[in-house]
């Protein structure tokens, strides 16, 4: 079974790859069609698509450093999957690792019923040295949805608005941004490497 879920992933993430290829080839256009519909309620993205860009980036900074590889965000009704900046430097898995952060993160819901507790999260969060990391997942593929379940029980009242991958070169880290009641953005870093390190491996390494 888990077998055939992560078969899934692989065929998702070939997709999305396919797809930021094509977007590749006309990155420099910022018209709606530079965006493919994937299904709906979600939306694939090239960084320099209009629909990815709330002025230049939709992501918050990454913290100094560390460079961004796509992520998800709420937009409005539609969760968009930004796909890793085709054009910028990137090492062997970025890309995939980048699609994968994506469409994890782009599957988190609020509304779901989450059996991730406060004591599964180890680590505050705060900055990516101090990143979450969480204790008692079913399988790693969990990592990133369970994650931002863990950013949200450490500040509560708080909504997901988004999730960037960001990496310095030596693992790969999710800055997840929350919304508190007050309207102010709270950056919160957890940890994704099992994940990263299930689907390396399962490419070859």
């Amino acid at each position: 079974m888990m077998q055939c879920a992560f078969r899934s992933v692989l065929g998702a993430i070939g997709v999305l790859a396919l797809a930021a290829c094509a977007q590749h080839a006309s990155s420099d256009k910022t018209s709606a069609g530079n965006a493919a519909s994937l299904q709906p309620g979600v939306t694939l993205a090239n960084p320099r698509a209009a629909e990815a860009t709330a002025g230049s980036n939709p992501f918050p900074d990454p913290p100094a450093g560390y460079r961004g590889l796509g992520g998800a965000l709420v937009q409005g009704n539609t969760v968009a999957v930004v796909t890793p900046d085709s054009k910028a430097p990137m090492a062997k898995h970025d890309l995939d690792v980048g699609l994968l952060h994506g469409i994890a993160a782009r599957g988190y819901s609020e509304s779901a019923p989450s059996t991730i507790r406060s004591t599964d999260c180890q680590g505050t969060g705060e900055s990516p040295d101090s990143a979450i990391k969480v204790a008692n997942l079913a399988a790693a593929s969990d990592e990133v949805t369970a994650g931002i379940a863990c950013a949200r029980l450490l500040h509560p009242g708080t909504h997901w608005l988004m999730s960037q991958l960001v990496t310095k070169g030596d693992g790969y880290i999710s800055q997840v941004a929350l919304r508190d009641t007050g309207g102010n953005v709270v950056l919160v870093y957890t940890d994704i490497n099992r994940q990263a390190d299930e689907l390396i491996g399962d490419l070859g390494g």
